[in-house]
């Protein structure tokens, strides 16, 4: 077109751990109005005579000459060489749009996974993020492009997404939306070939909700029957182990480079492996598969067993459901120490928006709200439920102390002892809790009370004048009191169930330990007590994966509003519900006060 000035930024031809810096010119240029296009077959150019190719991968800027200077002084400042061309010989190009980018931020997402994602896709320059909870997908959804599910726990995820949240995940990818399933995250969203081929325990996190998830035809081969060495990494379900064989830097091989999510990338690279081995099956393609370990490779099996079953199988895998596209991915695509895996990213969200058309973003009326005093109710009810099922563990624990000092060692056994210690703490941290919750309903019925004097002065001879602002201020700090309300009694519901979780692992332990007292003990049976052991433990103080599903939409996901570094077992993330729910109170106390004055 006269006129009209053409850049090529060649992004194939950097090194892995440059080539990010491509995605955010180009990204910037989208924010600048320039038009943009995806190299996704054979192009050429002409350059001053001669023809210039471009390789898959690369992007094609166009726009007016007069802004051309400012299109070649951001690629410059984004550190990117733009070379201008002219007309086109052949071109095989997809055109490229701003993208909408949700992120998954609820119960059993791993904080420091959720960190590293959002710093991956802000230094790609993707700036239009979207964090979401199971009660916001339904309303969001449709005017994102993309859904990532950082990793975390998939038990502690399902019971966190409920049905609806289930649901309003496969109806986006169904309609057109893409998946990303990354880490552990991913198992809830394979469907197994055959129902032998387990992906988890039946009567746990996949029945329900997970259900609805399995969608792309893929095995997950993470679960075993006996095991060569102890390992902190076990989840015990029965007559299974549940365990990734390994995690850290591992070396893959690119099996498909003609895909659009492996642009750029050919023979072996550098991932950061922190989830399960996928057997791809009908309906799903290997992208890239595990080929050999790394000096920084940690095994939770034995070396020779990991990579006996990793060999060869899937990294990376693909495919579609009806209309929409699934990824999942056993890496951390966006871990911090490699830059070279975050061009991966950018073509999955490049993948998807240059086949979808634009989401359409309407306005949506105001969501009704719960009514406060029943959620209250119920989250007492949880409450009192959850502190029968804890009380008897301090003693029940202290019991067991010496049969286990015995078997396990001094070592191993005085977390143990740190956490039979912290049950009296639980229960403190249960109490301070119910009171906030009394609290807030003390507080929305003042609030109610209030509403209605100042009704009934409205509607007198003299009338109120001014009060809509107050008013205002009142209701929004009665919808965020009850947002956290909600919130937290849902996290009452999931920490309910990790409380039953324990009890049943003390007596497990309890069980195992008299099994030992009467017979012979062997390395399996103290391997397996040693496993339930650290199972109670890593609930009690540390290890459970909880992250704060509160945020600020402007700066992302708040780090410190629900966990205690150092202090990620139950108890913190009990006072964190309380602490929020104090937060909540006071803003609500302050919109009474600004009504009276």
């Amino acid at each position: 077109m006269a006129g009209r000035d053409t850049w090529l930024i060649g992004a194939s031809s950097l090194q892995p751990d440059e080539r990010y810096h491509c995605y955010a010119a180009v990204n910037r240029a989208l924010e600048m109005g320039v038009d943009a296009t995806w190299v996704i077959g054979p192009s050429s150019f002409n350059l001053r005579g001669r023809r210039v190719r471009a390789d898959l991968g690369d992007f094609l800027l166009s726009c007016d000459g007069g802004v051309s200077a400012r299109v070649k002084l951001a690629c410059e400042e984004k550190g990117v060489n733009a070379q201008k061309v002219g007309s086109a010989i052949r071109a095989h190009v997809a055109p490229l749009r701003r993208s909408m980018v949700a992120i998954y931020h609820d119960f059993g997402i791993s904080g420091e996974s959720l960190v590293n994602l959002i710093a991956a896709l802000r230094q790609l320059g993707f700036s239009r993020l979207v964090f979401l909870t199971s009660s916001t997908l339904r309303e969001r959804l449709p005017e994102v492009d993309v859904l990532f599910l950082p990793a975390g726990d998939s038990s502690i995820i399902a019971q966190g997404l409920e049905l609806g949240g289930a649901e309003a995940i496969r109806d986006f990818v169904a309609d057109g939306g893409c998946l990303v399933g990354m880490c552990d995250s991913a198992l809830l969203v394979a469907q197994p070939s055959t129902p032998e081929r387990a992906i988890g325990p039946k009567e746990q996190e996949f029945q329900g909700p997970a259900l609805l998830l399995r969608m792309l035809q893929c095995d997950v081969l993470n679960e075993f029957r006996e095991l060569p060495a102890p390992s902190c990494a076990y989840r015990n379900f029965g007559p299974t182990v549940r365990v990734n064989a390994f995690q850290g830097k591992v070396l893959v091989k690119v099996t498909k480079p003609s895909h659009p999510i492996m642009y750029g990338y050919k023979g072996f690279i550098d991932l950061y492996a922190d989830g399960p081995i996928f057997a791809t099956t009908t309906g799903s393609e290997s992208l890239c598969a595990f080929h050999k370990p790394t000096k920084s490779t940690v095994h939770n099996l034995s070396e020779a067993l990991a990579w006996r079953l990793a060999t060869g199988r899937s990294a990376i895998v693909s495919g579609s459901f009806r209309a929409g596209k699934v990824v999942l991915a056993s890496a951390q695509m966006g871990h911090p120490g490699m830059p070279s895996a975050w061009p991966l990213l950018g073509n999955i969200i490049f993948w998807c928006i240059s086949s979808r058309p634009s989401a359409l973003l309407e306005e949506t009326g105001s969501i009704p709200q719960e009514d406060p005093f029943r959620l209250v109710d119920s989250a007492l009810r949880e409450l009192a439920s959850i502190q029968v099922a804890i009380s008897p563990l301090k003693p029940n624990m202290e019991m067991l102390t010496p049969r286990l000092l015995a078997t396990l060692g001094p070592e191993a056994i005085e977390p143990w002892i740190t956490s039979s210690r912290a049950s009296s703490e639980l229960m403190r941290a249960f109490t301070e809790l119910s009171n906030s919750f009394l609290a807030s309903a003390y507080m929305f019925a003042r609030a109610k009370d209030l509403r209605a004097s100042i009704d009934l002065l409205a509607s007198s001879k003299e009338g109120l004048k001014g009060i809509e602002p107050s008013l205002a201020t009142l209701s929004k700090a009665e919808g965020g009191a009850i947002s956290v309300l909600s919130t937290a009694s849902r996290a009452l519901r999931i920490l309910g169930g990790i409380a039953d979780q324990i009890r049943k692992g003390v007596t497990e332990v309890g069980s195992l330990a008299e099994l030992e007292a009467v017979l012979k003990p062997d390395s399996a049976t103290i391997r397996t007590l040693r496993c339930s052991a650290l199972t109670v433990v890593a609930a009690l103080v540390g290890g459970a994966p909880f992250h704060s599903p509160w945020y600020d939409g402007e700066v992302g996901p708040c780090h410190n509003t629900w966990l205690v570094k150092g202090q990620e077992g139950l108890i913190a993330p009990i006072l964190g519900l309380a602490s929020a729910l104090e937060r909540a109170n006071m803003c609500l106390t302050d919109a009474m006060t600004n009504c009276l004055d």
